[in-house]
């Protein structure tokens, strides 16, 4: 028997869940009654790239450019892989992601939309729906 956690890093199993997800989505799809909402949604995909963090500064010498442009290409694949998705349901299907990856890594990717950045004290859950 093969494990998930048996295949390789993160990336590898990153990969794997889009790939079933979106796979078993696009079947959905297909059905003539779907009983899946036509919407996913995918927090943080880039953390297996950027575990740490994603600010890069100039005096930084314990990252290595080279790897650091592996690392953004990667999750650009990932963002193509997920428009291409898109593009090809035709409008049946939406993916929300969730990132902290930099518009620098995703921007000019097709189907791809910054909708809001909680940053700064904005946030995804209003503090005045929380109760303390």
């Amino acid at each position: 028997e093969d494990y998930l956690w048996e295949i390789g890093s993160g990336s590898n199993w990153l990969s794997y869940h889009i790939a079933v997800s979106l796979g078993l989505h696009q079947f959905f799809l297909e059905l003539k009654q779907n009983p899946v909402p036509t919407f996913v949604v995918y927090d943080q995909p880039s953390q297996v790239y950027f575990p740490k963090k994603l600010v890069i500064r100039e005096d930084d010498t314990e990252l290595d450019p080279e790897l650091i442009d592996e690392d953004i290409e990667a999750v650009r694949k990932v963002f193509k892989v997920l428009s291409s998705v898109v593009e090809n349901s035709n409008g049946r299907l939406q993916i929300i992601v969730l990132d902290h990856a930099s518009e620098s890594a995703w921007g000019d990717i097709q189907n791809a939309n910054l909708v809001e950045e909680w940053r700064d004290g904005r946030t995804l859950v209003p503090m005045g729906w929380l109760k303390r």
